[in-house]
């Protein structure tokens, strides 16, 4: 491939990086082509394909459908997780790091660690608790939201 504009992966609209312990690639995902209407992708061999269905369908989601069909992958094998885009996070699997931490004197370790996301209903607020806090909502009786004192009023009294 001579020219990488002439298919807009000189500038690509996404690029997917993948990688196992022996190797890593990225695919590059560029423009689409005017007579097939499909798009350009590379693959890092130095030539330009045109995509039977286009890869960016897969990643174009928002929040609200992340949430709605939220399944935890098995993450069993990996080792790293990265997070990139305008901010960028990355988990990396450390072998007994949390053991570590608590015989370090460390109490606080599990309390930082997101223990989910919770939502309130159709609230489109989205709250991110701590293992603690999960661990006191799960305690948590129809009891324990009842009022401990009860006001005897008169309705007529109340404006």
């Amino acid at each position: 491939m001579e020219d990488c504009g002439q298919y807009g992966l000189d500038d690509p609209i996404c690029t997917i990086g993948l990688s196992t312990e022996e190797q890593s690639c990225q695919i590059l995902l560029g423009d689409y082509s005017r007579m097939a209407s499909l798009r350009y992708i590379s693959i890092g061999d130095g030539n330009a394909y045109l995509a039977q269905s286009d890869p960016l369908d897969y990643f174009d989601t928002g929040l609200r459908q992340m949430i709605e069909n939220d399944a935890v992958p098995d993450l069993g094998h990996a080792a790293e997780i990265r997070f990139t885009g305008s901010e960028h996070y990355s988990v990396v699997y450390e072998e007994d790091s949390m053991e570590d931490a608590a015989q370090n004197g460390d109490q606080d370790t599990e309390s930082e660690i997101p223990a989910g996301y919770v939502r309130i209903g159709e609230s489109p607020i989205i709250y991110e608790i701590s293992a603690d806090r999960y661990q006191e909502l799960m305690a948590t009786a129809y009891d324990d939201l009842r009022h401990s004192e009860v006001l005897w009023a008169d309705f007529a009294d109340v404006r």
